[in-house]
C-alpha cells in the first residue's frame, strides 16, 4: 500500500518506521523539558522523587549535570533533532544519515547513564528510565530504518555518534565531583543513610554533614544519632561530652555521637561578636583537636 505525499507515492511501510519514532522521541523529550525545567528553575524535585530516595540521589548528584547544565536539557535537543530528522529524511537521504548518527548517540548515552546510576551512583531514577527507555526505543526504530532505506550501515555516521558520546562521557568523568550535598529546604533536621554515609542536617536542616567525615564515637549505623557542639574551654560542654560517652558505652547498638568542635570564640566563629572571659583560647584548643583527628 502507498500513500501520496509531497506530489509523490510513499509506501506505508516508510510511514510506518518513521511514526514509530517519533512518537517515542516526542514522549522523551516532553519528560527531559520536564526535568530540565525543574532543575533549571527551583531545583525541586518531581514528584514520587524525595530526598533520600533513589531518585533523589541521582538527580541532585553532580552527575546529574554536564559542565553546569542539566544532562537532561541536550537530551531534548538530541530527541527533537531525532524527530526532525526522521521527517526529512523522506526527501533528503543526508537526513538519513544524520538520523544515524544521533540514534547512536542515544543509545550511547542511555548506556552510559545506565551504568552510571548502576555502578557509581548505586541508586536508579525512575523518570530518568522511562526517559532513557522511550528515548532508546526511538533510537532503535530510526536507526533500523535508516539501515533498511540505505540498504547499508552508515558507519562512519554511527561512529560519529559513539565518539560524540565517548566526548561526553570524559567531560563528566573529569568534571569536579563536589562531595554530595542535600538540597532541602529549610525548616527540616534530618537524619538518614544513604549508600555512601549517613546525613545529618543541623539547624533546621541549613547546615548538612555526613557523619562519617567528622569526629565520631561509635558505629555510624547506630539506630540514633547525637551531634554535640562543643567548645573544649567550656565546663558544661564537657560534662556533657562525658555524659554522651558514657550514655553511648551503655548503649552501643543505639547511639552514635558526633562531636562539632564549635569555639565560643569571635576569633575564629564569625557568630560571635565579642569572646567571653575563660575562651580566649577556644579556637587553638578546636584546631589542635582537629589537627589530632585529621591525623589519626
Amino acid at each position: 500500500m502507498q500513500l501520496v505525499l509531497g506530489g509523490r507515492a510513499v509506501d506505508v511501510g516508510v510511514i510506518a518506521w518513521r511514526a514509530a519514532t517519533i512518537l517515542p522521541a516526542a514522549v522523551a523529550a516532553a519528560l527531559a523539558i520536564y526535568l530540565a525545567a525543574l532543575a533549571l528553575l527551583n531545583g525541586r524535585l518531581p514528584p514520587g522523587c524525595g530526598e533520600g530516595s533513589g531518585c533523589g540521589d541521582v538527580l541532585t548528584s553532580t552527575w546529574s549535570r554536564l559542565l553546569g547544565v542539566p544532562v537532561s536539557l541536550p537530551a531534548v535537543g538530541m530527541y527533537g533533532a531525532v524527530a526532525v530528522l526522521t521527517i526529512l529524511s523522506l526527501w533528503l537521504p543526508i537526513a538519513r544519515r544524520l538520523l544515524a548518527l544521533c540514534s547512536a548517540c542515544i543509545l550511547g548515552s542511555v548506556a552510559w547513564f545506565v551504568i552510571l546510576q548502576a555502578f557509581v551512583l548505586h541508586a536508579f531514577c525512575v523518570y530518568c528510565m522511562i526517559d532513557h527507555s522511550f528515548g532508546a526505543l526511538a533510537a532503535i526504530v530510526a536507526l533500523v530504518g535508516c539501515v533498511r532505506e540505505e540498504g547499508r550501515i552508515p558507519w562512519g555516521y554511527v561512529a560519529i555518534g559513539l565518539v560524540l558520546t565517548g566526548l561526553m562521557v570524559a567531560a563528566q568523568a573529569l568534571q569536579p565531583h563536589a562531595p554530595y550535598r542535600l538540597k532541602l529546604p529549610t525548616g527540616n533536621d534530618f537524619d538518614f543513610r544513604r549508600h555512601d554515609g549517613r546525613y545529618v542536617g543541623l539547624q533546621d536542616g541549613v547546615f548538612q554533614l555526613r557523619i562519617e567525615d567528622e569526629p565520631m564515637i561509635g558505629d555510624p549505623e547506630a539506630e540514633r544519632s547525637l551531634v554535640l557542639m562543643v567548645d573544649y574551654a567550656c565546663l558544661h560542654c564537657r560534662r556533657l561530652h562525658q555524659i554522651a560517652g558514657e550514655l553511648q558505652d551503655r548503649h552501643p547498638e543505639r547511639l552514635v555521637v558526633t562531636v562539632l568542635p564549635t569555639p565560643n570564640s569571635a576569633g575564629c566563629n564569625t557568630n560571635i561578636t565579642s569572646t567571653p572571659e575563660g575562651f580566649e583560647e577556644s579556637c587553638e584548643l578546636a584546631r589542635c583537636s582537629l589537627a589530632v583527628f585529621f591525623a589519626a
